[in-house]
């Protein structure tokens, strides 16, 4: 958390080495837990950053976070709590914990972009991206 919180730092829109700085680290973190089916999601503003995703395959049936990081001083004039990046950690040890573990449906460690502003609430928000392509994805395999 340390990483992304202080070393690294403000992750937007506005800050694009940042943002691919954090992904460059969350994709190590994954990598190191043995995921290496690590995609990433195109996301609609910066596409330098897009959503990234780790899959553990279930055995037998089919089956967030966000990632970006805006200073809440900005929101709530307290700085220091970082929700984006307690957010990741706690994402990055679930995978840690799941890793080499197969469960019967699949699971899906996803960490968003552009939840922050200002892309927050507008169609460029990772999540909302995330979840209109995945839409997509199960009508295509209904058909």
């Amino acid at each position: 958390m340390q990483r992304l919180a202080d070393e690294i730092g403000v992750r937007s829109t506005n800050q694009p080495r940042k943002m691919v700085d954090g992904a460059t680290y969350i994709k190590d973190q994954l990598t190191a837990a043995g995921y290496t089916n690590i995609a990433n999601r195109s996301s609609k503003r910066g596409a330098r950053t897009p959503n990234m995703e780790a899959m553990l395959k279930g055995t037998s049936k089919r089956g967030g976070d966000h990632r970006d990081w805006c200073p809440l001083r900005l929101l709530r004039r307290n700085a220091r709590a970082d929700d984006n990046a307690s957010g990741v950690a706690a994402g990055l040890a679930l995978a840690r914990r799941f890793a080499g573990k197969p469960q019967s449906r699949t699971v899906r460690f996803v960490f968003f972009v552009n939840e922050e502003p200002p892309a927050f609430w507008t169609n460029d928000m990772g999540s909302r991206v995330y979840a209109a392509n995945a839409a997509k994805r199960t009508t295509t395999s209904q058909r």
